[in-house]
């Protein structure tokens, strides 16, 4: 359980710095923070700007009309 608590602490610690550094809502800065620290380099989403990247994670907003899931998955 001490693990789950000091991780808990780091995504919030974290997240509050996304909101200062990145201008993120709170809420935003925690998933940016979650696939931060989990290595995950692409999140979908229509709340962050698209295309945009933060310390090495990027977002794309799969709302858009130029949005092309096939042609994304094929240059990863």
């Amino acid at each position: 359980m001490t693990g789950n608590k000091k991780l808990n602490e780091m995504i919030i610690y974290e997240a509050i710095r996304g909101v200062k550094e990145h201008k993120f809502s709170y809420w935003d800065a925690q998933i940016w923070v979650s696939a931060r620290l989990n290595q995950i380099s692409l999140v979908l989403s229509e709340d962050f700007a698209d295309n945009s990247l933060a310390d090495g994670v990027r977002f794309v907003n799969p709302l858009m009309p130029v949005f092309d899931l096939e042609n994304m998955l094929a240059k990863s």
